[in-house]
């Protein structure tokens, strides 16, 4: 069993003579630790410097009086160092939850490979059984240690070379929540709009709105004053005076009455209907 670990202030002291010997002499038990643990998105330094905590903690902690050599157990200190370290660290996600935890994320792995490595389903209930967790623990723990994981300095594939971060940052298409707020806005537009018409009480004044100041290809003021019998400077008069209502409609309908935001039980059914 992994014996938990934690800092404490006596890690962060200065060695003392004894202590430098045992760093020489025992050092390299966590440089090859260190490359036995090491995952391609860790550096070997950061673990060899976990392991050489675990190394003082084991020389802190040691009884000669117990009858084990100083090397078994300073390993069992060095690799629980590491073993915490890669759990905490090694991932996005992380793989250590306490003893059960740190216990996956050593021993889990290999009886991956022992049991059948190829196999697309592993075994759950028996790699539950020869660890002595719940089955839940071990499906928790495989789902984060299978997980795919996205680094920002990797490419993403199919997108010629662009980074993860720059296909986030550099994309033009909305949100869906810029979308729903879009679809929200041109909603409240129609609804006031609607409103507006309805307090026109001219059929001049609606065909010009319709056709001039709504419209996506106004009417010509030309055409629009033979209609009326009226001259196209009288029809730009009108044209100019509903701009200025619509403005101020708008303006008062929206921006300083919020309660008529929610005048409607339905605002997506707005209509021109009167």
């Amino acid at each position: 069993m992994v014996p938990a670990v934690s800092d404490t202030d006596a890690e962060r002291q200065a060695p003392d003579p004894e202590l430098e010997a045992i760093i020489r002499r025992h050092g390299g038990l966590a440089r090859r630790l260190a490359r036995v643990h090491r995952r391609n998105w860790l550096e070997e330094e950061d673990l060899v410097a976990e392991g050489m905590l675990g190394l003082i903690i084991a020389w802190r902690h040691y009884d000669p009086t117990r009858g084990v050599h100083f090397a078994t157990y300073a390993r069992w200190w060095v690799r629980a160092r590491i073993v915490d370290f890669v759990a905490v660290n090694g991932r996005i996600g992380s793989l250590r939850h306490g003893r059960v935890g740190r216990r996956l994320c050593c021993e889990l792995p290999k009886e991956l490979r022992r049991l059948d490595p190829l196999a697309a389903s592993p075994p759950l209930a028996e790699l539950a059984g020869s660890m002595q967790v719940s089955t839940q623990a071990v499906v928790e723990f495989l789902w984060v240690y299978k997980a795919k994981e996205v680094r920002i300095h990797q490419p993403v594939p199919g997108t010629d070379g662009r980074l993860p971060w720059e296909a986030v940052v550099g994309s033009s298409e909305p949100s869906p929540e810029q979308n729903v707020s879009r679809a929200q806005f041109i909603t409240e537009i129609r609804r006031s709009v609607a409103a507006f018409a309805c307090e026109l009480r001219s059929d001049r004044d609606l065909q010009i709105l319709h056709e001039r100041v709504l419209a996506v290809d106004p009417v010509s003021l030309t055409s629009l004053g033979r209609r009326w019998g009226v001259s196209k400077q009288r029809v730009s008069q009108i044209d100019q005076r509903l701009r200025r209502r619509l403005d101020e409609h708008l303006i008062e309908d929206l921006v300083l009455d919020q309660r008529n935001l929610l005048g409607q039980d339905n605002p997506s059914q707005a209509s021109w209907d009167c």
